[in-house]
Protein backbone atom coordinates (compact mmCIF):
# COMPACT_ATOMS: atom_id res chain seq x y z
CA UNK A 1 0.00 0.00 0.00
CA UNK A 2 2.78 2.39 0.92
CA UNK A 3 4.67 1.51 -2.25
CA UNK A 4 1.59 2.23 -4.37
CA UNK A 5 1.22 5.63 -2.71
CA UNK A 6 4.92 6.28 -3.27
CA UNK A 7 4.67 5.38 -6.96
CA UNK A 8 1.65 7.60 -7.50
CA UNK A 9 3.23 10.57 -5.75
CA UNK A 10 6.59 10.15 -7.51
CA UNK A 11 4.84 9.75 -10.87
CA UNK A 12 2.85 12.91 -10.25
CA UNK A 13 5.96 14.89 -9.30
CA UNK A 14 7.92 13.60 -12.29
CA UNK A 15 5.04 14.39 -14.65
CA UNK A 16 4.92 17.94 -13.34
CA UNK A 17 8.71 18.26 -13.64
CA UNK A 18 8.62 16.89 -17.21
CA UNK A 19 6.12 19.58 -18.16
CA UNK A 20 8.48 22.08 -16.54
CA UNK A 21 11.32 20.90 -18.80
CA UNK A 22 13.12 18.19 -16.80
CA UNK A 23 14.97 15.86 -19.18
CA UNK A 24 13.72 12.28 -19.47
CA UNK A 25 17.07 10.78 -18.38
CA UNK A 26 16.99 12.66 -15.09
CA UNK A 27 13.42 11.61 -14.32
CA UNK A 28 14.26 7.98 -15.15
CA UNK A 29 17.30 8.14 -12.85
CA UNK A 30 15.09 9.61 -10.13
CA UNK A 31 12.67 6.66 -10.41
CA UNK A 32 15.54 4.14 -10.24
CA UNK A 33 16.96 5.78 -7.12
CA UNK A 34 13.52 5.80 -5.47
CA UNK A 35 13.05 2.08 -6.24
CA UNK A 36 16.47 1.18 -4.86
CA UNK A 37 15.87 3.23 -1.72
CA UNK A 38 12.47 1.63 -1.20
CA UNK A 39 13.74 -1.93 -1.56
CA UNK A 40 16.67 -1.16 0.76
CA UNK A 41 14.45 0.28 3.51
CA UNK A 42 11.76 -2.38 3.13
CA UNK A 43 14.21 -5.28 3.34
CA UNK A 44 16.09 -3.65 6.21
CA UNK A 45 12.90 -3.37 8.27
CA UNK A 46 11.74 -6.84 7.28
CA UNK A 47 15.06 -8.40 8.31
CA UNK A 48 14.90 -6.74 11.72
CA UNK A 49 11.50 -8.32 12.39
CA UNK A 50 12.12 -11.86 11.14
CA UNK A 51 14.16 -14.68 12.65
CA UNK A 52 15.52 -15.99 9.32
CA UNK A 53 19.00 -15.26 8.05
CA UNK A 54 19.40 -11.80 6.54
CA UNK A 55 20.58 -12.89 3.13
CA UNK A 56 17.67 -15.36 2.79
CA UNK A 57 15.19 -12.58 3.57
CA UNK A 58 16.99 -10.35 1.07
CA UNK A 59 16.93 -12.97 -1.68
CA UNK A 60 13.23 -13.67 -1.17
CA UNK A 61 12.31 -9.99 -1.08
CA UNK A 62 14.50 -9.10 -4.05
CA UNK A 63 13.15 -11.96 -6.15
CA UNK A 64 9.53 -11.11 -5.40
CA UNK A 65 10.09 -7.43 -6.17
CA UNK A 66 12.02 -8.26 -9.37
CA UNK A 67 9.37 -10.70 -10.57
CA UNK A 68 6.61 -8.14 -9.99
CA UNK A 69 8.55 -5.49 -11.91
CA UNK A 70 9.38 -7.98 -14.67
CA UNK A 71 5.73 -8.94 -15.14
CA UNK A 72 4.64 -5.29 -15.14
CA UNK A 73 7.38 -4.51 -17.65
CA UNK A 74 6.28 -7.30 -20.00
CA UNK A 75 2.61 -6.31 -19.73
CA UNK A 76 3.03 -2.54 -20.01
CA UNK A 77 6.07 -2.16 -22.25
CA UNK A 78 5.85 -5.37 -24.31
CA UNK A 79 9.53 -6.14 -24.24
CA UNK A 80 12.68 -6.97 -22.37
CA UNK A 81 16.19 -5.57 -22.74
CA UNK A 82 19.55 -6.65 -21.34
CA UNK A 83 19.81 -3.44 -19.30
CA UNK A 84 16.69 -4.45 -17.42
CA UNK A 85 18.27 -7.75 -16.44
CA UNK A 86 21.12 -5.82 -14.81
CA UNK A 87 18.52 -3.65 -13.05
CA UNK A 88 16.78 -6.73 -11.60
CA UNK A 89 20.10 -8.20 -10.47
CA UNK A 90 20.91 -4.90 -8.77
CA UNK A 91 17.57 -5.01 -6.95
CA UNK A 92 18.35 -8.50 -5.68
CA UNK A 93 21.87 -7.45 -4.64
CA UNK A 94 20.58 -4.39 -2.77
CA UNK A 95 17.92 -6.41 -0.97
CA UNK A 96 20.44 -9.09 0.07
CA UNK A 97 22.83 -6.40 1.31
CA UNK A 98 20.12 -4.61 3.28
CA UNK A 99 18.85 -7.91 4.69
CA UNK A 100 22.30 -8.62 6.07
CA UNK A 101 22.57 -5.12 7.52
CA UNK A 102 19.08 -5.37 9.02
CA UNK A 103 19.94 -8.67 10.68
CA UNK A 104 23.11 -7.18 12.16
CA UNK A 105 21.15 -4.19 13.50
CA UNK A 106 18.54 -6.47 15.08
CA UNK A 107 18.26 -6.19 18.86
CA UNK A 108 18.95 -9.50 20.50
Amino acid sequence: MIYLLLIVSVSLVITILNFAGLPYKISKLFIIIINFAFIFIYTLKKAKLRNDKGYIIGIKTGLVFSIILFILNIILLNGFKAKQFAYYLMIIFISVFSGIIGKNKQKK
